[in-house]
């Protein structure tokens, strides 16, 4: 009845003497391993392994070099009493497989389809990471939200103080902005921010970190920039908002940007960078707006 039962199984099982030479298997094993039955017992699991491999068939080899992947198999297979593992094939399909040593040394090897299992957790993996991608990204200008911008300066901000260099925070803030949705509406107050995070980030570097931190409030930050260059950087992303006004449903609508700048070495955490960036931010909005402030 046991025989009946395994045979029957849509999982494959074989059993390998001490000297690995598969003595018992089902059907299913043998249809795993694309040979008949009486093709595959009184083989050893290397000649079973260079057959399929031959043929192009079997465990993906990520080496391409079969005699390292049986060196490792060899050194695995009974270094247990029972071991389980997945293996992918070369024709796409997964399998959990279990092995089970008896006193005798010889060894039970379960095969079981579970590619379907993959399929489904790949997908899983897939969802989950883009929806950690969409909690740090900001939806309407499609930068760094705040706790995205906050996430990558830390990170940045640890790199800087192993190699010792400058760090450089800008908070910037829409003039007058809630006069441009009071008079044009939030519409075109929401184009006014996608249009002021384009112009922003062309003028920018690529490892430069650029977000919105509030409504109307972006920040960026520059690793490895001295004062003059930062304040380079950011005037001209200042000049460029301010001669490009944004053209849309036949209005023109003239945005410009107040700035505060702080630059500080590799010691300073991101609340200081922030608290001096917008003490020069309130600077630069008191004497009159449309200009970049230094802390």
């Amino acid at each position: 009845m046991i025989n009946e039962f395994i045979e029957l199984s849509q999982d494959g099982y074989g059993i390998y003497d001490q000297d690995d030479i598969l003595i018992f298997c089902n059907s299913a094993f043998a249809e795993l391993n694309y040979h008949p039955k009486e093709q595959l017992i009184g083989r050893s699991f290397e000649e079973i392994v260079r057959l399929n491999y031959s043929n192009g068939r079997g465990a993906k080899i990520d080496s391409k070099d079969v005699n390292a992947f049986l060196h490792y198999a060899h050194k695995m297979r009974r270094s247990r009493p029972f071991r389980i593992f997945e293996v992918d094939f070369m024709d796409g399909r997964w399998y959990l497989f279990s092995e089970q040593v008896n006193e005798s040394r010889f060894l039970l090897v379960q095969m079981k389809e579970i590619t379907k299992q993959k399929i489904l957790q790949g997908g899983l993996e897939n969802t989950l990471e883009k929806l950690s991608e969409l909690a740090l990204v900001d939806e309407l200008t499609g930068c760094a939200n705040r706790r995205g911008f906050v996430n990558s300066v830390e990170n940045e901000l640890k790199r800087n103080r192993h190699a010792g260099t400058y760090s450089t925070m800008a908070l910037i803030d829409l003039d007058l902005f809630k006069k441009v949705n009071d008079e044009f509406g939030h519409q075109i107050g929401d184009a006014a921010l996608q249009h002021v995070t384009k112009l922003a980030t062309t003028q920018l570097r690529q490892y430069d970190i650029f977000g919105r931190v509030g409504g109307e409030e972006f920040a960026i930050f520059l690793r490895n920039t001295d004062q003059e260059i930062a304040f380079n950087i950011i005037n001209r992303i200042r000049e460029q908002i301010a001669a490009t006004p944004l053209k849309i449903n036949g209005h023109t609508v003239f945005l410009s940007i107040s700035v505060g700048l702080v630059t500080e070495d590799s010691k300073a955490s991101f609340e200081q960078l922030y608290t001096k960036s917008d003490f020069a931010l309130y600077k630069a909005k008191a004497l009159g707006r449309n200009q970049v402030q230094q802390y």
